[in-house]
């Protein structure tokens, strides 16, 4: 084995020791430590056939993630295609999850959680200011539109 693949693959063992990755956030971290195109396919490669690179784990293993650290599908979708993985896989992985997840429960617990920060805003601040807090970790309108409609104002 030759000195650069040797090199390339001790880079993607260290990088792969602290999460999965996919083969594109690999191959580019691997391009950035000045690795040639061709020891990184084959590196990749070598890789995936001993199992340790796999896209489907890596898009399971970030959907849950996300999803426990309370993120949105579609947050976590856009996520995933910057990562590279392919597109029919993100909708495949995704489906998976979106039968087992509450969206619903984990937008209402973000929400009780966040509206204390709101107090004495009005209702119409303190329901915008939601809606954009939950927008931007890719939850759904109509999820969040639901959750805020059912929301007593009076509490906060």
């Amino acid at each position: 084995m030759d000195k650069e693949l040797r090199q390339a693959k001790n880079i993607s063992f260290r990088l792969l020791k602290f999460r999965p990755r996919s083969e594109k956030e690999l191959s580019f971290r691997l391009k950035i430590k000045k690795i040639p195109a061709g020891t990184i396919k084959k590196a990749v490669s070598l890789l995936k056939q001993a199992g340790f690179l796999n896209d489907r784990e890596f898009a399971r293993f970030w959907i849950k993630s996300r999803i426990e650290a309370g993120y949105g599908f579609v947050r976590i979708e856009k996520e995933l295609r910057e990562k590279g993985v392919d597109r029919d896989l993100i909708f495949e992985s995704i489906s998976l999850f979106r039968k087992e997840t509450d969206s619903l429960g984990i937008i209402e617990a973000l929400v009780q959680k966040r509206v204390k920060r709101y107090r004495n805003k009005g209702k119409l601040d303190t329901k915008r200011r939601l809606f954009q807090y939950l927008g931007g970790r890719g939850f759904a309108r109509k999820n969040i539109i639901r959750v805020l409609e059912e929301l007593d104002y009076e509490d906060i």
